[in-house]
């Protein structure tokens, strides 16, 4: 069985990047930090999504035309910060991920996962519009 790949560039960030940082979110599960649960299962997903999209035709295709459509969308109700808009979800996520691993008490923390979730909503209603 030979397997093709349609997007190696996704399959390589949703594998390396999101395998490094599943295996954060598992070793600091096994100290104990509940937490790190729910962020398990966002990486868990886009990792699935992600390897997904890169060996199916069907999934390429559906993510090609999802991101042309987002593209678009953020363009329309952002105008010249549709770029930033669009890129805005991984730089918050990654800047959360840089909160966990700095010193910090864990109320921080959780506001930071509770403030990321309430923009994400916001940014999936605002353009859902569109």
């Amino acid at each position: 069985m030979k397997i093709k790949i349609y997007s190696w560039k996704k399959l390589l960030v949703s594998v390396l990047i999101g395998g490094i940082e599943l295996a954060y979110v598992l070793a600091e599960l096994f100290r104990g930090r509940i937490s790190m649960l729910l962020w398990g299962f966002i990486i868990g997903s886009l990792i699935c999504r992600g390897v997904y999209e890169s060996v199916t035709e069907q999934g390429f295709r559906r993510g090609k035309a999802h991101d042309e459509r987002v593209r678009q969308i953020y363009r329309n109700r952002f105008g010249r910060f549709g770029r930033v808009m669009e890129w805005s979800p991984a730089i918050t996520m990654l800047l959360l991920l840089l909160l966990a691993l700095a010193p910090v008490p864990v109320w921080v923390r959780i506001t930071g996962l509770l403030m990321e979730l309430i923009y994400l909503i916001w940014l999936a209603v605002v353009t859902r519009r569109d």
